[in-house]
């Protein structure tokens, strides 16, 4: 099996994973997205996501 066509298997088993994962992107952050393999085959995908906030110079920010 060529390399092309394991990948092609790779995305179509993941691409509904993937689509989850990416549905909701942040303005600012990040979106990860990992696949687990046992034996050279996908068994497990997780995703993560985070939301960032710029504090700006520190002049500006109020101490509370």
């Amino acid at each position: 099996m060529s390399a092309t066509t394991k990948a092609v298997r790779l995305l179509d088993t993941v691409k509904a994973d993937l689509l989850r994962a990416f549905s909701s992107i942040p303005d600012f952050g990040t979106v990860g997205f990992t696949v687990f393999f046992n034996e050279g085959e996908p068994v497990r995908c997780e995703w993560s996501g985070s939301t960032s906030t710029l504090l700006g110079p520190r002049a500006e920010r109020s101490l509370k």
